[in-house]
């Protein structure tokens, strides 16, 4: 993937959608950068309706099988605290557990999106 794919709105829907349908249309991206061939990171920022700024991390990856595991990643990476993993929306408002797969989305083959508010 190049920087120029990167912030694509198509791409970044993929990366957002499963976790906050709509929330593509109100982010800025702020730095991307491929940490490995199959580790990715994008920060962003969405403004909520009360005029807040909120940062998100979108890592897309095919290694990582720990919620630890990513919020080390991410945390390396941006120099900040992972604030929460976002669930999927389908698992929004119900009791998890630390299961990565509760915070995982497909992509492209076998790489997965995790959303993280950091």
């Amino acid at each position: 993937m190049s920087n120029l794919s990167a912030f694509d709105k198509k791409h970044i829907e993929l990366l957002t959608e499963s976790f906050a349908p709509g929330m593509a249309d109100h982010i800025t991206p702020i730095k991307y950068e491929a940490l490995s061939p199959d580790c990715f990171l994008l920060l962003f920022r969405t403004t909520s309706q009360d005029g807040s700024n909120h940062y998100f991390v979108s890592l897309e990856t095919d290694i990582q099988n720990s919620v630890e595991g990513a919020r080390c990643t991410i945390e390396d990476w941006h120099n900040n605290e992972v604030i929460e993993f976002w669930p999927l929306s389908e698992k929004r408002g119900v009791r998890l557990s630390e299961d990565v797969k509760d915070f995982q989305f497909p992509t492209k083959g076998p790489y997965f999106a995790m959303l993280a508010e950091v």
